[in-house]
């Protein structure tokens, strides 16, 4: 059976890295850990639950949140360098432990 984790989490990340990497059992139980960060302004959320980190179990159902503020624009969700989402709102299956980041831009003031 798949528990939807949920997470709320509103306050601005910006240019935090939490790196957890390391997967580690309870009992019988491996758990992974997924971590979230933003870079480029805007922040970033678990749907449900605070924090910059969760512990899951294996083929648990979590989403995250890219939240962009005024004069930001949302580039994607980024593993590293690779782009693994451009939804705001992105729903995975846990099958390791991850570290995502929520990439925003500055958008330029064409107005001058």
């Amino acid at each position: 059976m798949k528990k939807l984790l949920t997470i709320a989490f509103f306050i601005a990340l910006s240019s935090c890295f939490v790196s957890c990497e390391d997967d580690f059992v309870i009992g019988d139980i491996t758990e992974y850990n997924i971590s979230i960060s933003a870079t480029g302004g805007g922040s970033a959320c678990f749907d449900g639950f605070s924090g910059s980190s969760i512990s899951v179990k294996y083929e648990t159902e979590v989403t995250v949140v890219a939240v962009p503020v005024a004069g930001t624009s949302f580039l994607g969700w980024y593993i590293g360098e690779i782009p693994v989402s451009n939804d705001l709102r992105y729903t995975f299956i846990v099958e390791n432990s991850l570290s995502l980041i929520a990439r925003f831009n500055e958008i330029e003031d064409r107005s001058n």
